[in-house]
């Protein structure tokens, strides 16, 4: 036998004998569970970018109304309210203010306070009672009752007066946009982060914008740390780069 097939067999032994090296298990990732209002779907696509910059950490979102909200299902609860969870530690992660929507080919670019609660109430109907020139019968649009959204619009614009039985309701921001963007006699409202080109923001007078002011909260059972802590703090400079 070649010395240099004796050398081969001898090392392929060699090698075949040694200590295969321990390969240590993939760390298992964190995953942080989160319930947020659908007022605050906007957020989903910082919330995922944010995930991806936390190494080690996954996300599961679930849309859940803020009065449905539990901190035993989720380590993080996001809204866009004022109200807490008792026991629960509160991160303030930026704010945002409701604004009134109209079409874009409507000619208002502003209404007095008073004159909303009259067109909400069914006490006036058409544009014309704007002091514009359109005609048309006005068509409100509002959220589900318990809707955070819903209820600042109630104490802090209509002052809880009434809402005529010809309001349509809309179950989401996504589905206000819509709706208000497709009827040129529509009138809305949304958080202000919500807004596009498809409707068309006015002016309220006579008015102080910070009753319609709301803080962006996250609402944790202990106070955040590592990854939770770090997530949180990205998704406040998404908020308010």
């Amino acid at each position: 036998m070649s010395k240099f097939i004796l050398l081969a067999l001898i090392a392929g032994m060699l090698t075949g004998c040694a200590t295969p090296q321990a390969v240590e298990p993939a760390a298992t990732p964190q995953v942080l569970r989160v319930e947020v209002s659908s007022t605050l779907d906007w957020l989903r696509t910082d919330m995922a970018e944010c995930t991806q910059q936390v190494a080690g950490l996954g996300l599961v979102v679930d849309t859940v109304p803020v009065p449905n909200q539990v901190l035993a299902n989720a380590d993080v609860n996001l809204r866009w309210s004022n109200q807490t969870t008792a026991g629960g530690f509160i991160f303030e992660l930026g704010e945002d203010m409701l604004t009134l929507i109209v079409h874009p080919d409507n000619p208002v670019e502003a209404i007095e306070a008073n004159l909303i609660k009259d067109l909400y109430a069914g006490q006036k109907t058409v544009w014309s009672d704007t002091g514009d020139t359109p005609g048309a019968a006005v068509q409100p649009w509002v959220f589900p009752a318990e809707d955070e959204t819903q209820k600042l619009f109630e104490t802090g614009l209509l002052a809880n007066g009434q809402i005529v039985q010809t309001a349509k309701i809309a179950p989401t921001p996504a589905a206000m946009l819509e709706a208000v963007a497709k009827d040129p006699q529509a009138i809305g409202f949304l958080p202000t982060r919500w807004l596009n080109p498809s409707v068309k923001p006015i002016e309220i007078l006579d008015f102080q914008n910070n009753d319609l002011l709301l803080p962006i909260l996250a609402v944790t059972k202990f106070e955040p740390a590592g990854s939770t802590r770090d997530w949180l703090l990205c998704l406040q400079e998404q908020i308010n780069p």
